[in-house]
């Protein structure tokens, strides 16, 4: 998964002091990069090899207060984890997200992209993962497709912010933008136009099967668009894992389980993440239980391997086998 070099704007002497004693020593930061002050999380512990940048999704300011961040893995096989959470929420209590697109002032798309890249070269790591969910979903597809060869594994990701201009187009936030073609003149905000141009990163789409708005408003137009330009170069895991609706219907344990296959075997392609990802599920031996009206599924409920099944059709076989026989049987 190789990265490119910083564009602009580019960091100082005392801006890579500030980030190179956080990304040393882990734990929180507000690194200050062009006036611009940017919470940060880093997770130190963990293999060294590949670093994943992560984004939240939506949240009240009122009930968790800032700064909020994707929660630590808390598993040292796991990459090491650089949480980003967006600035904008340090002033601003009303807004629950903006999709780290910043302002006017604060150009969030350009500044994050330079700092992951100074990130990288400070760790002298050239493999790096996006991850993030819901809101959180529409910056990691986006600073995924400028690095070439890097991974986004995204669940119920918004990848086109039309829908949302009411809250986007704050005249306070970007003065002198009225409408969302002039905001699209300076920033990104329909990913599937961007990804319909080409792509050179690989996408994993993580959608809850009853997440219907989710699945026709912003995952059927990316594959549209991936499909439009030719592209095989992505991964889609559409399943319901207990939870309806969108709201934490894609559980944190499949986003990294796909976090680690793709750190395994990305540089190989899509296929071997796929069969990385399937050596890596769990194999329980146990059944389900019976399915009764009325009842919720429990989450994530686990499949029996097939070589459990069929031990179960062999034993239902030889029951039935012995019945005959003894049916038969002379009395």
């Amino acid at each position: 998964m190789p990265r490119t070099k910083p564009d602009t704007p580019s960091f100082d002497q005392m801006e890579r002091r500030a980030l190179a004693g956080l990304l040393s020593e882990g734990g929180h930061a507000i690194v200050d990069y062009e006036g611009c002050a940017i919470p940060l999380r880093f997770d130190r512990e963990g293999r060294r090899d590949v670093l994943v940048v992560s984004f939240h999704g939506a949240v009240s300011a009122t009930k968790r207060p800032p700064p909020v961040f994707v929660p630590p893995f808390g598993d040292v096989t796991s990459p090491v984890h650089l949480a980003i959470s967006d600035p904008l929420f340090l002033d601003r209590v009303d807004i629950s997200t903006n999709w780290f697109i910043g302002t006017e002032r604060h150009p969030l798309q350009d500044l994050v992209h330079s700092l992951v890249q100074e990130a990288l070269d400070l760790l002298k790591i050239d493999s790096v993962i996006f991850l993030g969910g819901s809101a959180g979903g529409f910056p990691a597809l986006f600073h995924s497709h400028r690095v070439p060869g890097s991974v986004a594994v995204v669940g119920g990701a918004q990848t086109v912010l039309t829908p949302y201009r009411g809250s986007l187009l704050a005249q306070e936030l970007w003065p002198g933008l009225g409408d969302a073609e002039s905001l699209a003149d300076h920033v990104v905000t329909d990913l599937p136009d961007l990804y319909g141009q080409g792509h050179e990163n690989l996408p994993i789409f993580l959608v809850a099967a009853g997440d219907r708005k989710q699945l026709s408003g912003h995952l059927y137009p990316m594959l549209n668009a991936l499909e439009g330009a030719g592209s095989s170069n992505y991964i889609v895991n559409v399943d319901y894992w207990g939870t309806p609706g969108h709201a934490g219907a894609v559980p944190g344990h499949q986003l990294r389980r796909w976090i680690a296959a793709a750190a395994d075997a990305a540089a190989d392609g899509p296929d071997a993440v796929l069969a990385r990802y399937h050596e890596l599920r769990p194999r329980p031996e146990r059944k389900p239980a019976p399915f009764r009206k009325g009842r919720s599924a429990p989450p994530d409920e686990p499949e029996r391997s097939i070589v459990t099944a069929e031990a179960d059709e062999l034993a239902l076989a030889r029951q039935l086998r012995d019945l005959t026989i003894a049916k038969d049987a002379p009395r």
